[in-house]
């Protein structure tokens, strides 16, 4: 198995992070827009108990919680596990920005009430 080597001091650990995530750690980028995803999913239920929101949030909270922080998850882990396991390709940081998009993406559009 392959290990990654670490961030030099001399590199900023912003650019270590990206670095890791090109290097086939896709967990890193999904797992923090998982956990986005899931506070704001939770946060529709206060928000419309306190009368900010004037729709019912029953489906866009579980569409959110579901095809945005269950998925960001699943495609985290897997993206990361089967690659090392199957011995195939790693999944690139384009790969990784683009399903981090389309996540999040739909989550805007069940916001607007655009379900898919």
């Amino acid at each position: 198995m392959k290990t990654l080597p670490m961030a030099t001091a001399a590199e900023p650990a912003r650019l270590g992070f990206w670095r890791l995530v090109a290097e086939g750690e896709p967990y890193r980028v999904f797992f923090a827009v998982g956990t986005l995803l899931g506070v704001f999913g939770v946060s529709m239920w206060p928000a419309y108990a306190w009368g900010l929101v004037d729709v019912y949030p029953g489906q866009t909270h579980a569409r959110i919680m579901i095809e945005g922080f269950l998925s960001c998850f699943v495609v985290g882990f897997l993206g990361t596990a089967f690659p090392r396991l199957l011995d195939v390709r790693r999944v690139s940081l384009e790969e990784s920005l683009s399903w981090a998009g389309i996540f999040t993406g739909a989550s805007a559009c069940h916001v607007m009430g655009k379900h898919l």
